[in-house]
């Protein structure tokens, strides 16, 4: 997909957002990332990733997505804002993990 197309898909879910406005947004936002916990549950319930679990969790992933993107755009959390913090955050896991013992 390109760049401009992506962009425009961003911009037609902000739309969404303003259309309903965060307050109404928000159960919404939850039950989208309820229903990927309730897939991965499954997954680690059937203890493997068969097709339909494959995909259920391709479409819900997509789904918490549109939603963490309007999040995002409605408390103003701006991408190097979120980067700072994803990087933060997974330098301090992979520090952890440095100091494991996994013998």
């Amino acid at each position: 997909m390109r760049k401009k197309q992506v962009k425009q898909i961003l911009i037609d879910n902000i739309s969404i957002l303003n259309y309903y406005g965060a307050e109404e947004q928000i159960p919404v936002w939850i039950e989208e990332m309820s229903e990927l916990i309730k897939v991965l549950c499954k997954w680690q319930r059937h203890k493997g990733l068969n097709e339909q679990i494959f995909e259920d969790l391709k479409e819900e992933i997509a789904d918490v997505t549109i939603c963490l993107d309007q999040l995002k755009y409605a408390i103003g959390y701006c991408e190097d804002e979120l980067m700072k913090e994803y990087k933060y955050k997974v330098d301090r896991q992979l520090q952890r993990i440095s100091n494991e013992d996994r013998d």
